[in-house]
């Protein structure tokens, strides 16, 4: 993408450094993303517009007989699935509202040579980033987006639900009860991904404040209608896992009670980690097919050899 930096102000964070947020369960569940979540069981994501009907019987009979015939039994299962989702809502908000942890390190970056360079107290990061070789889409890497020059900032951020509700969800699994395990872990997954987007918000708004104007509805909020981005390690702009631990390095990710292993998973399973982007240029893209020119560069930029890389970059 062409970015003229002459013109672009990096803005400069109201808070640089560390931040943590408090959010709880039940802030976050009134940003759960029901489409995801019907999705993860595999249901329709169009019967999240049952999570619209109120607790009023006449309402979800009507939502129920404006289902096609086909889907009347599998809507059914959605009502109950959802009315069962809520009461573990509601027991997450009476026995576990503070679990959730979140926090955001506004840093000092520059951009350039596809590598984000993040400066901490202990020194500069380096983290490489890939660059989409479609032929058909802008060919755009993470560090476009960060001025190369310097003088510009970055968010690394971390959010978890907490053992607290880990702890939930193994007691179930425990008892063998299967059901309950993947209803509370999916709700576990959507409440770590609404804090998400509840930090960025106000990151965005009075953190950083490069938008301290924003003023968005829930529906604008989950389109991504806002400036910036934030791009999570393992997701298509940013596919490496390995990522996570610059990022993790970079928050202190382990003091919000979050471990990571060798392979760069999480746990608490239902935890987030990524970057914050705020150029009004920024958009997410995917990386897709990367060629073998690349695979070479992006292995030295890391420092490991090819065979190493197909670890976390198999073909």
């Amino acid at each position: 993408p062409q970015i003229n930096w002459e013109d672009y102000a990096a803005p400069k964070p109201a808070v640089e450094g560390l931040s943590d947020v408090a959010i709880t369960v039940k802030e976050a569940a009134e940003l759960i993303n029901w489409r995801a979540f019907f999705t993860a069981w595999k249901m329709e994501a169009s019967f999240a517009s049952l999570a619209e009907v109120e607790g009023c019987d006449h309402c979800r009979a009507q939502w129920l007989a404006a289902q096609p015939k086909a889907n009347i039994n599998k809507a059914m299962e959605a009502m109950q699935l959802l009315k069962d989702a809520r009461a573990a809502i509601n027991r997450l908000i009476r026995d576990a509202n503070q679990s959730i942890r979140a926090r955001v390190a506004l840093l000092p970056a520059r951009g350039g040579e596809d590598i984000i360079t993040i400066c901490t107290d202990e020194g500069e990061m380096a983290l490489p980033v890939l660059r989409c070789q479609k032929d058909s889409e802008v060919c755009a890497s993470l560090a476009d987006f960060i001025n190369p020059e310097g003088n510009d900032y970055i968010g690394a951020f971390a959010v978890t639900v907490g053992s607290q509700i880990e702890g939930i969800i193994d007691n179930y699994r425990n008892r063998g009860d299967d059901y309950k395990a993947m209803l509370y872990q999916t709700i576990s997954d959507r409440l770590a991904e609404a804090a998400t987007e509840l930090l960025h918000a106000q990151v965005r708004r009075s953190i950083w404040g490069y938008a301290p104007d924003e003023n968005l509805s829930k529906q604008e909020l989950l389109q991504g209608n806002y400036r910036g981005i934030r791009p999570a390690a393992g997701y298509p702009s940013l596919p490496d896992q390995w990522a996570i631990f610059t990022i993790a390095q970079s928050v202190g990710i382990e003091t919000l009670g979050i471990t990571v292993t060798e392979n760069g998973a999480m746990s608490p399973a239902s935890s987030v980690c990524g970057l914050m982007i705020a150029h009004p240029q920024a958009k997410y893209f995917v990386i897709g097919d990367i060629g073998d020119d690349q695979r070479k560069l992006y292995a030295q930029q890391r420092n490991i050899s090819i065979e190493q890389l197909s670890k976390w970059l198999p073909r």
